[in-house]
Parts: structure tokens; sequence; C-alpha cells
């Protein structure tokens, strides 16, 4: 079994992630470098948000 801190530069959770979702998305935030737009991420975002 790979250890999470072996993979990952600063430990960031899935929790996190979620919070910076909706952050972003309560401030009508842009599309990123991927371009994706929400309609896209929101389509399958459970499988899109946490390899952001």
């Amino acid at each position: 079994m790979t250890d999470y801190y072996e993979t990952k530069s600063q430990p960031i959770t899935k929790v996190m992630v979620w919070e910076a979702y909706k952050a972003v998305k309560a401030n009508k935030g842009g599309s990123g470098i991927d371009e994706m737009g929400w309609a896209e991420l929101d389509r399958d975002r459970s499988s899109h948000l946490y390899r952001l």
C-alpha cells in the first residue's frame, strides 16, 4: 500500500478540494488552463474534482 504522503508533496484532502470548488463556483470563477466550463465539470463532478 502506498503511503498518502509519498505521492503528494502537500496534503490535500477531498474535503479541501470540495470546499475550494464551492468557493470558486459561488464567486462565479472562470475556467482554468484546461478551459473546462462549469457545465462540463458538473456533468461528472465526482471523477473530475479530486484529479484537480
